[in-house]
């Protein structure tokens, strides 16, 4: 059934404007030089930084002749005063040169590597279902020269709930077993019917109709991990991740930026007209630091790399603004991936290995003030991500800067395009900045003021924004049902074969064959024949009981098989061993039903019990001239008619409600008629025996409840000429049928690629 054992995916979005995110990349197809200063851009708003701010000296107009022993873009001089090696272009080792490197005397050892698991919490992914269920309808027609509607409304139906609690709990209980477990669930328009389902059933005079609409509705619903976990790409290569605390201040922009490098081997950035592959690093933001599990995300995004020289890369992560004033702890998790764009193929995103990649710094960038085009700022450089989350301000406040250093860079500016997508603009900025050593490493003060250019006529880069989902993760929770058909004298042959049971079929069609002879006549021949058949197949029973681990079951079979040889030599004592099976069967249903907490039911099964012991030890007495076995049968009789009602008053569903009365109902009737002198009891016994017979010979017959008793075929009759109740088993037979429409229709969709969870209304 799709409602128990739908095919779950969970799917971690990524949305990557692919025109002009590195420049470049469109706009002309023209390819660069790789070791030239590139600006990073992102899929939401926010500008890239050219040349690197630290250190600044390295963007200043050299002199001539200014000697650069080691190639890394620093002069000597400037190697010397920053601390620098001028022999060693990278002087820390994460694989950036000292010239493009944000931290160049501290870089992967102490940021630590990337890691392969995302803490519990951390993967915020989603997907978007079609929450399906029934809404049931009826009319009663009753005919008086002419069909007349008497009663139309819901009785006698089920409806689902669909909302977002119930779509929550159906995903939350068939995610038991995943690593993945949803979080949350938001309606995207109406609840709208896709189909229906009639049903019709006409008895003399009176006609049912029953209508079930199929309804559905669009969930987004959102998943975590509820245990670490490891997200791989479509090749089955691990992602690689990295989570830090970092602390923003309410009202103010402000940027994370870093830098890593990749082994040569490794790298595939690759630029052409036609293709290219970047470098790119996706980032979810969490509005707290901890456990992960209940943080909300604030924002989900993407941002490409930026060249900083061979295989080292940089990437701006413009960070939500945090609403109000005072300062806020969040978790930013990072994910960097390869992104490959060819031609009019579909983006692909494959993974980079951790193992090939080092952090070289880590800084965090604040907007103090912007006035016109001026604009004040502060850059933290951290040496370790332990450290990011500091409060930027507040350390700039007690910092000593240094001689201010004014620079020249160029940016690129990326705004929505008039006619869909993005343009990026060029412009040029003027930097005034000033550095100090802190406890966190280095921290920036920045005055900047941009002129713009001509930036349309320049460069515009214009795309649409497209996406492909990555790292999917398909999870089945596939719930299989087995059943086991109940054993019921020799009718059971037939099953039996079926199951391919060879020595069960030959012994209850032994059983069968003696049962159906002491119909014809009776004997003591055949009795005896019919007590060893029927001590066969439970002796046999109760062997398969026993191996299959099944003691109590295996004991019953042993004590009606008992019952079986004792009755062949004596009616006396067969009666009493068939007394005390029916007390100790409903024992044994007592004492499970008082184990799972139903005193109500465990207190009728004992009844039940003693009455069976009752009916053998007071067989030849009277109560009030009235034979006592009918006395307790009465007795028994009411127990069930108020068991009956007590059950009805303890379910909500509709369906149940109603049979559990016409049980009650019945009930009372079978005992009425049961009481009824020498015709009663016979009455009962011929009914049950042809019910039984009919329903092996034609299991479909089952479902018409209305005929498995003198007193349920009167209740039946009843409902039909006396009122406007739908009898259960029509109204059960509707439910079902529309279920198995609802299953089939949900199973289309499923198979046209749609995410389904079927909401089955409640039954209890």
């Amino acid at each position: 059934m799709i409602g128990r054992s739908t095919r779950l995916t969970l799917t971690v979005g990524l949305t990557v404007t692919l025109a002009g995110l590195v420049a470049g990349c469109g706009g002309g197809g023209k390819t660069h030089d790789r070791d030239r200063v590139a600006a990073g851009a992102t899929s939401s708003n926010g500008g890239g930084g050219g040349r690197n701010l630290n250190p600044f000296l390295g963007n200043a107009p050299q002199s001539a002749g200014a000697l650069d022993s080691d190639g890394d873009g620093l002069t000597d001089d400037e190697e010397r005063l920053l601390g620098t090696d001028p022999f060693n272009p990278d002087t820390d080792g994460d694989g950036i040169l000292d010239g493009r490197d944000l931290a160049p005397l501290f870089g992967a050892t102490t940021y630590g590597p990337f890691e392969t698991q995302y803490p519990r919490g951390a993967v915020a992914t989603g997907a978007e279902y079609r929450a399906c269920g029934l809404y049931g309808k009826s009319k009663v027609e009753k005919w008086a020269f002419g069909w007349s509607t008497t009663y139309e409304g819901t009785r006698s139906t089920r409806s689902s709930t669909v909302n977002r609690a119930s779509v929550l709990k159906e995903l939350g209980d068939r995610s038991t077993t995943s690593d993945f477990v949803p979080v949350d669930a938001k309606p995207k328009g109406a609840l709208t019917t896709f189909d229906t389902y009639k049903y019709q059933k006409t008895v003399v005079y009176s006609r049912y109709s029953i209508d079930y609409d199929l309804k559905s509705q669009q969930y987004e619903v959102d998943f975590r991990n509820r245990l670490a976990t490891t997200l791989r790409d479509g090749r089955s290569a691990a992602f690689a991740t990295r989570n830090f605390p970092v602390r923003v201040e309410g009202g103010r922009d402000s940027t994370v930026i870093i830098q890593f490098s990749v082994d040569a081997g490794a790298d595939r950035y690759e630029e052409t007209p036609t293709r290219y592959t970047v470098p790119a690093m996706t980032f979810q933001v969490f509005d707290r630091t901890g456990d992960l599990m209940q943080a909300a995300v604030l924002h989900d995004d993407v941002a490409v790399g930026a060249i900083l020289h061979k295989n080292a890369y940089e990437v701006r992560l413009p960070l939500p603004v945090a609403p109000g004033t005072g300062t806020r702890e969040w978790t930013l998790v990072v994910t960097p991936v390869w992104v490959t764009k060819d031609g009019s193929r579909p983006v692909e995103v494959q993974a980079i290995d951790a193992g090939n990649l080092r952090i070289g710094a880590v800084a965090h960038d604040l907007q103090l003030t912007k006035t016109g085009d001026t604009l004040q700022r502060v850059t933290a450089i951290f040496q370790d991500l332990r450290s990011t989350s500091v409060d930027l301000r507040r350390e700039a406040a007690a910092a000593s800067f240094q001689q201010a250093t004014t620079q020249v860079k160029t940016v690129i500016q990326k705004t929505p395009a008039a006619r869909g997508g993005w343009e990026f603009t060029l412009s040029v900025v003027n930097a005034t900045a000033a550095i100090a050593k802190t406890g966190i490493g280095v921290l920036i003060q920045v005055g900047e003021h941009t002129q713009w250019s001509k930036g349309g006529d320049l460069l515009t880069l214009l795309g649409p924004d497209e996406a492909r989902r990555y790292g999917e993760i398909v999870d089945h929770l596939l719930r299989l049902q087995n059943a086991s058909m109940a054993v019921i004298h020799g009718m059971q042959a037939v099953v039996s074969i079926q199951q391919g049971d060879v020595i069960r079929a030959t012994l209850y069609a032994a059983r069968s064959l003696t049962e159906a002879f002491m119909v014809v006549g009776d004997s003591e021949l055949i009795r005896a024949g019919a007590a060893a058949a029927a001590f066969a197949t439970d002796l046999y029973d109760a062997v398969q009981a026993f191996r299959g681990g099944d003691n109590l079951r295996g004991g019953v079979y042993v004590l009606r098989a008992s019952v079986a040889l004792l009755s062949a030599f004596d009616a006396k004592t067969g009666a009493l061993g068939s007394a005390l099976l029916s007390a100790g069967t409903s024992g044994f249903q007592a004492y499970g039903a008082f184990r799972q907490g139903d005193t109500v039911l465990g207190l009728v099964h004992s009844a039940r019990g003693a009455g069976a012991l009752a009916r053998y030890f007071f067989a030849d007495q009277m109560v009030a001239g009235i034979p006592a076995g009918s006395v307790i049968t009465a007795a028994l009789g009411v127990i069930d008619v108020g068991y009956n009602i007590y059950r009805a008053t303890q379910t909500q569903d509709p369906l149940l409600k109603q049979r559990f009365i016409e049980d009650a109902v019945a009930s009372a009737l079978d005992t009425a008629i049961f009481l009824i002198p020498t015709v009663g009891p016979v009455i009962q016994a011929v009914w049950q025996v042809s019910w039984t017979a009919l329903t092996l010979i034609f299991p479909d017959l089952a479902k018409h409840r209305m005929f498995r008793s003198p007193g349920a075929f009167l209740t039946f009759v009843g409902q039909v000429f006396f009122t406007n109740t739908i009898p259960s088993a029509y109204a059960e037979e509707a439910y079902e049928n529309a279920a198995k429409r609802l299953i089939s229709r949900a199973e289309g969709f499923q198979n046209a690629g749609e995410y389904v969870t079927v909401l089955f209304p409640s039954t209890t």
